[in-house]
């Protein structure tokens, strides 16, 4: 997408102040006038952490900072009102808003349930290690608060594949839940831990056509209220393929929009090339090989052979799908799995991919405002 510039408005280390949405507001004709064009805002919905949550630990879909749920009406960056006016101010600016999905999963169930269960082998989830048994599940979301408002849907362990807790025996583990569904694990592309449906807290069911209705109303109901022009989706990865071109799908002709839309997909080039097949070329993905390359460059130094840095990679053989990017939230220093470029190789990895004609680069905040890192707890 030449001449098209995206920027990630946020970190994982963003202050817990709740002002976010005001900083969007306050920065959208700066960024404007620094030729930004789409911007990636973090989860605006409730968090199982409240308003000391990044987001990802999605609770209630349909709360934007609206109701009183787990500890506050705001989330970390504001209010819902506040949010609608950050969009509303990269529309006046000509910058197109795109809202962060979290399907995956779901935390912080209201009730528990007692559901059959396989235990299985967190390093291959294929293989079982229990005989089936009854375990008190996190999974019945009824947002009592809420009532109703948007949405009467409630979730039940019908409306999930997996579990990590067992609160009977207040135990940790991966729970298989046995549903009508069956007892596997939706099919996925790569044979990953076996199978990487399970990633974490209640993790959604997509082989449940009421869930699958659900999030596409939800998916309309969000375009509605906010006015949001596109997705970025969370852990696609660990999601059935044949879910994300039926979702956009209907909310695209039902809203006759384009809704440009980003997934996250870490792994080699082969997967990646073979989900966009799978899945019609639903998405454009984030350019995970690349990344890889511009790590190992900054690494290597003077060893590395510039001449090689785009081999491999999305943005070399499939272009219109391919979003680059320097680091991103799940990449910078003290998260589980840090993999950033090294300090002194970031501007020329922003000249690889800013001046490149083919790709929709992705700018990260703390490169262009900074941050402090630092380690949890100090």
């Amino acid at each position: 997408m030449p001449n098209y510039t995206m920027f990630q408005f946020f970190h994982w280390f963003y202050p817990k102040d709740r002002a976010l949405w005001q900083h969007v507001i306050k920065e959208a004709p700066h960024l404007s006038e620094l030729g930004i064009t789409g911007m990636w805002l973090p989860p605006a919905y409730k968090a199982a952490g409240g308003a000391d949550s990044v987001g990802y630990d999605a609770y209630d879909l349909y709360d934007l900072g609206e109701f009183d749920q787990k500890g506050s009406v705001a989330t970390m960056f504001g209010t819902r009102d506040e949010y609608l006016q950050a969009v509303r101010a990269l529309h006046e600016n000509n910058i197109q808003a795109y809202a962060d999905v979290v399907f995956n999963h779901k935390a912080g169930a209201d009730e528990t349930e007692e559901v059959m269960a396989h235990k299985v082998n967190p390093d291959n989830r294929k293989e079982v290690i229990s005989d089936a048994y009854k375990i008190k599940a996190y999974t019945k979301f009824n947002f009592p608060v809420r009532q109703g408002k948007y949405s009467a849907f409630q979730w039940d362990f019908q409306c999930f594949s997996g579990v990590d807790w067992d609160e009977n025996n207040k135990e940790g583990g991966i729970y298989k839940i046995l549903n009508e569904y069956g007892e596997d694990w939706e099919e996925l592309l790569s044979d990953e831990r076996g199978n990487f449906d399970y990633l974490m807290f209640s993790d959604v069911e997509f082989r449940n056509p009421a869930v699958r209705e659900e999030l596409k109303k939800w998916g309309l109901w969000y375009l509605e209220s906010t006015g949001v022009d596109g997705f970025r989706l969370d852990a696609v990865k660990h999601i059935t393929p044949s879910f994300f071109p039926d979702w956009l799908h209907e909310l695209r002709s039902k809203t006759n929009r384009e809704l440009f839309t980003v997934g996250e997909y870490p792994n080699s080039l082969d997967i990646i090339q073979k989900f966009i097949e799978v899945s019609n070329g639903c998405m454009s993905l984030f350019d995970f090989p690349l990344h890889h390359n511009l790590r190992i460059a900054s690494q290597k130094r003077k060893q590395y052979d510039l001449r090689k840095i785009f081999n491999k990679t999305l943005v070399e053989v499939d272009a219109i799908h391919s979003v680059t990017f320097v680091d991103n939230h799940d990449t910078q220093n003290f998260r589980e799995m840090p993999s950033n470029i090294e300090k002194w190789f970031r501007p020329h990895a922003y000249a690889l991919i800013l001046l490149r004609e083919q790709g929709y680069p992705c700018v990260f905040y703390p490169d262009l405002y900074g941050m402090d890192y630092y380690k949890k707890g100090k």
